[in-house]
């Protein structure tokens, strides 16, 4: 070692579904890794919080039931344009569950396989040091480690760059949940619903405990024609999708 501070043989920054999940693996094969989150607790994350079959057996895998955890059933899949509505059965039975209730499982799970999870561990910077990396972070110090697991998602480290080549960086995300009026709720029960509208698409489904979520893409230049705010954009969508108007009349937020 060649400078101060923790000194760790393995390392997961992100406590998200791949870093949480990469902290499972690596506690089963006996590395005893230590897991960095800079959400002290329960947070939302930007997401369409639909679980197909295949990811439903990966965490299961895992030792996460996302059934137990009150995943809505969702059996079949509705394409929605302007008036115009197609539904057909999906060809497996998939889940709603929000990011907040999955990652909270998944960082319990890793801390029972034997993970070390540290909440509120904001790294602010990665540099090598010979053999190691040296991880800086606010309110927990410098952590040396042999091998680093990077699973910070969209959100760059200063010293670990994420390669960007060939990716699209002119969308804007938004997501809500709501609670649907009683009638909407049967309606859209068991069922995703992908509205498609000019410059992006949104998606709606149930989740867990009666709730709904609206996620949406839209791209940067036509939410900059739009008011460049989640009100008018919302607006907009309300005014040229009666589909989306009415599975939100009523709603509460």
């Amino acid at each position: 070692m060649t400078g101060g501070g923790r000194q760790e043989a393995i390392v997961v920054v992100g406590g998200g579904p791949a870093g949480a999940a990469a902290a499972c693996r690596l506690a089963r094969a006996g590395r005893s890794p230590l897991l960095l989150e800079r959400d002290t607790g329960p947070r939302h994350a930007i997401c369409g919080e639909f679980l197909s079959v295949e990811a439903q057996a990966y965490l299961a895998d895992l030792g996460v039931d996302a059934r137990a955890l009150g995943g809505a059933p969702i059996q079949s899949l509705r394409l929605v344009e302007g008036a115009r509505v197609a539904e057909t059965a999906l060809p497996f039975p998939a889940l709603g569950l929000s990011r907040r209730v999955l990652d909270e499982a998944l960082l319990r799970q890793a801390a029972a396989d034997g993970a070390t999870v540290v909440r509120g561990a904001s790294v602010r910077a990665v540099r090598p040091d010979g053999p190691d990396f040296v991880i800086e972070t606010s309110g927990h110090g410098d952590i040396r480690a042999r091998t680093l697991f990077l699973a910070s998602g969209k959100h760059d480290i200063r010293g670990v760059r994420r390669f960007t080549a060939g990716t699209t960086d002119d969308l804007v995300g938004f997501k809500t949940h709501l609670i649907p009026a009683p009638a909407q709720i049967g309606a859209l029960e068991g069922a995703i619903e992908l509205i498609l509208f000019s410059g992006g698409y949104a998606g709606l489904q149930t989740i867990e405990g009666g709730m709904a979520n609206l996620c949406l893409l839209v791209r940067r230049r036509t939410f900059e024609r739009m008011g460049r705010t989640w009100e008018t954009l919302l607006d907009h969508l309300m005014a040229t999708c009666p589909h989306l108007r009415d599975r939100l009349d009523g709603a509460a937020g």
